[in-house]
């Protein structure tokens, strides 16, 4: 099948087409000769199954290539092997500062910051074809909390804190992040990674997106006093929250690319034709072209809040 040859797929007769010639599973037929006949169309079947060299598509055979040979025997699932594997590097470092400023002050700030880097794997083809994502994360937490007992019945609480989410995923840095280009793929793309591609009855190859970025930040402050006056237990407080997210994406911006049985069958004659056939002849049935495209979403959020816990006897108290 590689080379075209499909007389492996070959297999008894399923039907006529609409000019009464038979026509068998498995068999391949020429789109180019593609005609109406009465009510339907008809196509000519590629000579004992065998796709001329000549009318092979030059990028489907180089991105064939990134295809492993067959292991067990089989025109179906004939392959079998492990998954590439998926490797991860973290750092991550933490720190922790409290002082006590004096009797009545007193601060605490700690900060944690994280840097992760995966690459994940597509379990079969060569690094030219595969799906191989490689994940960049980085976050960083910052906080500080200051108490201040104002009075012996009154105490003061401030929290601030910054959080920084960054998740850079895609195969920049790989050889599929430029393979659409090396295999033929050089008018209309918007990125030249290797495209996402399926194939009936074959397993796809490709990549999902050139990037996927996401940054997201978020600042919250919170203040609170608690303030006890003879048989009231009063708190007061405030919240306020800032968030700024941004998501960059370019998903389908080399392409996605379908190839169908249809394409090379007898219209109408299901069991005919083959999608390796039609991707090898690079006889797309459908495809996308996406566009870059970047979100950016900002929140913002005050909070207020006062509640008093009165003793109105030894035996009833009123919260409100």
């Amino acid at each position: 099948m590689r080379d075209g040859d499909f007389r492996g797929l070959l297999g008894a007769q399923i039907g006529v087409d609409a000019t009464g010639r038979p026509v068998n599973a498995g068999q391949i037929f020429d789109p180019a000769t593609t005609r109406a006949a009465g009510n339907s169309f008809v196509r000519d079947p590629f000579p004992n199954n065998v796709i001329p060299l000549a009318r092979q598509s030059s990028i489907s055979r180089k991105f064939q290539e990134g295809y492993p040979l067959p292991n067990i025997s089989g025109a179906g699932v004939n392959w079998v092997g492990a998954r590439a594997p998926q490797v991860s590097n973290i750092d991550r470092m933490s720190q922790k500062v409290d002082h006590q400023i004096t009797q009545k002050h007193r601060i605490s700030v700690a900060d944690e910051i994280v840097f992760r880097k995966t690459q994940d794997n597509s379990f079969i083809f060569a690094p030219t074809i595969r799906d191989t994502e490689i994940v960049n994360q980085k976050l960083y937490r910052y906080r500080a909390n200051y108490t201040w007992i104002m009075q012996a019945n009154v105490l003061f609480n401030l929290r601030a804190s910054y959080t920084r989410g960054v998740w850079d995923a895609g195969p920049e840095g790989t050889v599929s992040a430029t393979y659409a280009t090396v295999a033929g793929l050089t008018k209309g793309l918007n990125a030249t990674y290797t495209p996402l591609t399926t194939i009936d009855g074959v397993t796809g190859f490709g990549s999902r997106y050139a990037k996927f970025l996401r940054i997201g930040t978020g600042a919250p402050i919170n203040t609170d006093l608690a303030w006890t006056r003879g048989r009231h237990n009063f708190k007061f407080g405030a919240e306020f929250l800032q968030q700024l997210m941004t998501n960059v994406a370019s998903t389908g911006t080399a392409g996605t690319y379908n190839f169908k049985d249809l394409g090379t069958n007898a219209p109408t004659i299901t069991g005919s034709g083959a999608g390796y056939a039609s991707f090898l002849l690079g006889d797309v049935n459908d495809g996308t072209m996406a566009t870059f495209r970047a979100v950016k979403t900002t929140a913002r959020r005050w909070g207020f809040y006062a509640q008093d816990s009165w003793k109105i006897s030894p035996k009833l108290t009123l919260n409100y």
